[in-house]
């Protein structure tokens, strides 16, 4: 588990499945800048969970929970390795009850220092949609020290 002031980062586990298909089949946890995700039924998330993907497995992806410091799971953070460069791709989303209350910047940077105090990693991408201020904010933040720094760049990606 990671640790932070008021949020915890832990890996995926079964019994979150309900969680993360609440989550994912609502479109207000997507927000107005994403794209809606397939729309997937609770066994069809397990049997996923049970077997991922060939992608998934090449691509190092690992989900995480975000939660509360009591437990309460507030959102979900991914991050996946681009290959062949090694560079890592991160994703966060939180239910809209607990935007805008620094606990997605908080997990984002837990998560940067864990990829990199853990990985062999060439450079971090942050991907914001450009419609979405509030994540940028939350990135230029985060990365307003580090801005410098070869191994982190921010980037953008527009959504049709």
């Amino acid at each position: 588990m990671l640790e932070g002031k008021t949020v915890n980062l832990r890996v995926e586990e079964r019994d979150d499945i309900d969680f993360e298909v609440e989550c994912c089949n609502d479109i207000d946890f997507w927000g107005e800048y994403d794209p809606i995700v397939e729309q997937k039924s609770k066994s069809e998330r397990m049997k996923q969970f049970d077997s991922p993907s060939n992608l998934a497995i090449l691509a190092e992806r690992r989900r995480f929970i975000i939660q509360k410091k009591d437990g309460t799971r507030i959102g979900i953070i991914n991050h996946r390795i681009n290959q062949p460069y090694r560079t890592m791709e991160i994703v966060c989303f939180l239910v809209p009850s607990e935007r805008g209350k620094g606990y997605g910047a908080e997990a984002f940077q837990l998560m940067v220092d864990y990829l990199f105090l853990s990985n062999s990693i060439v450079r971090i991408q942050a991907i914001a949609n450009v419609g979405n201020k509030p994540a940028q904010r939350v990135l230029e933040n985060r990365l307003q020290n580090r801005r410098n720094n070869p191994k982190i760049t921010p980037s953008e990606r527009i959504m049709d």
